[in-house]
């Protein structure tokens, strides 16, 4: 049905496959999710030095590639969404859905668990890029993409970028 939509062949791409300017780091490559690959992929075709993708939807991942195209690792992380809603389900904080999106502190419950949440996850991604810039001294692009992708973009250093198309 796809090669019919598209009018061409449709091949499928597995994580072990070698791909464009990318080298699977993991040490098991097919464990590496596909997705995660051709974000990288995307990337690279976007950046020519070391970068930092980020794909935010449910989960949050990130990965870490260098200037000759090594994918050093990743880590995986809750989504906004679904870490908000695992700390509900956990703790006795009310469930309030208003949120306030121009918020950068939370004055209320709601706001204060979602942009603990978006904090989290720009840290995470601020000390990844710092900790392999002062190792290897490359300048690191960030790259990010996926549903949650304009709302992180505010929190991240100047210079990141969105790549509507990642995946």
């Amino acid at each position: 049905a796809v090669e019919s939509a598209i009018g061409g062949p449709v091949r499928r791409i597995l994580s072990t496959d070698p791909v464009p300017g990318i080298r699977n780091g993991y040490r098991r490559p097919d464990q590496l999710g596909v997705d995660r690959l051709l974000g990288m992929v995307a990337a690279r075709a976007a950046c020519n030095g070391a970068f930092c993708v980020v794909d935010i939807g449910t989960a949050v991942t990130i990965d870490l590639v260098d200037s000759r195209g090594n994918h050093q690792g990743g880590l995986i992380l809750p989504g906004e969404r679904l870490a908000r809603e695992c700390l509900l389900a956990q703790t006795s904080i009310p469930d309030d859905g208003e949120i306030d999106a121009d918020a950068r502190l939370g004055r209320d419950t709601a706001t204060a668990v979602a942009l603990g949440a978006r904090y989290a996850v720009a840290s995470t991604i601020e000390r990844i890029v710092s900790s392999h810039q002062d190792l290897t001294g490359e300048d690191i692009s960030i790259i990010v993409g996926g549903g949650g992708s304009d709302a992180l973009l505010a929190y991240l250093p100047p210079g990141s970028a969105r790549l509507r198309e990642l995946v």
